[in-house]
């Protein structure tokens, strides 16, 4: 579109009214133009004071839901890690038991075998130990107690499954104001007190106590992911498709109604300069007659 050049001298006076019409249809063009490109109604605060007010609160609020999206997601990481975890320590646990409700069965084992029996249990035990001491997030460990995984505006702590306490059981004072003895996880190994050769019996106790430990975690954390991790982050989920409608309501442009202006501000325009050509032209005759 060539720029149009304001007239001077007698007459000039006629097409002042035409070029603020070009100017009006002009700036109506540019600002169809505009909000077809950046997909916006408001692209500054003079085009809607209020609008952008509100819809800036509004982006405040999504950015601040997106980031409590993006911390649930990863305690929802943490916690399907650790469940993992947890799993293959269940299922090595119920070997665990049925190799000591096996060599409880005295009578029908040789020493050759009940050995045999201790050298699984063995293995087991030292599974459980690496996968307890490997089991981590972000290179902190999770399973020794001292990992707390944030959910919203609570906590909650991933339970200590070291050896030290790990299926602790506690036995009775053989005589009468003697002291409790404490049996734990790491005592099922080879020469401990609740190994197969000593004690099957106290083997299958601490094995239990064991199981008992991953059971309560398994659920505590199942229910935190089931019952607070996934319900906040659906809520969230719905809240942020909420307040993205309303600020598209109340900033984005309407694509068909800014083409339709543009349609209609071309028009006008093209009119508008055809109006004023024909005004010019008509100038420069009379101009020339008088000349």
């Amino acid at each position: 579109m060539q720029p149009i050049g304001l007239p001077f001298g007698p007459g000039a006076g006629q097409t002042g009214p035409g070029l603020r019409m070009l100017s009006a249809n002009l700036a109506d063009r540019n600002t169809a133009l505009e909000r077809l490109s950046t997909g916006l109604r408001i692209n500054r605060g003079s085009d809607d004071p209020a609008g952008l007010i509100a819809s800036e609160g509004l982006g405040a609020a999504l950015a601040a839901l997106e980031a409590e999206t993006r911390a649930l997601e990863r305690s929802q990481a943490v916690v399907d890690t650790a469940s993992g975890a947890l799993g293959e320590i269940s299922g090595l646990l119920i070997e665990a038991e049925g190799l000591a409700v096996q060599s409880a069965n005295t009578a029908g084992l040789s020493d050759a075998e009940r050995e045999a029996l201790q050298v699984e249990l063995d293995s087991i035990v030292r599974s459980v130990d690496r996968i307890i001491g490997q089991a981590s997030f972000n290179d902190q460990k999770l399973l020794d107690g001292r990992f707390v995984v944030p959910a919203g505006d609570q906590t909650y702590a991933v339970g200590d499954l070291s050896s030290s306490g790990f299926g602790e059981v506690v036995l009775d004072p053989e005589v009468p104001g003697g002291a409790s003895t404490r049996v734990a996880f790491s005592d099922l190994k080879s020469g401990g007190t609740a190994s197969l050769l000593e004690n099957p019996e106290l083997a299958q106790q601490v094995i239990a106590a064991a199981r008992d430990t991953v059971l309560y975690e398994q659920a505590a954390l199942g229910n935190l992911g089931r019952n607070v991790l996934g319900p906040r982050l659906a809520s969230i989920a719905t809240e942020i498709e909420t307040l993205s409608a309303s600020r598209s309501l109340i900033r984005d442009a309407d694509v068909a109604e800014e083409a339709s202006r543009l349609i209609r501000a071309n028009i006008r325009t093209e009119a508008t300069l055809f109006s004023l050509s024909s005004q010019l032209s008509n100038q420069e005759q009379v101009l020339d007659l008088l000349g």
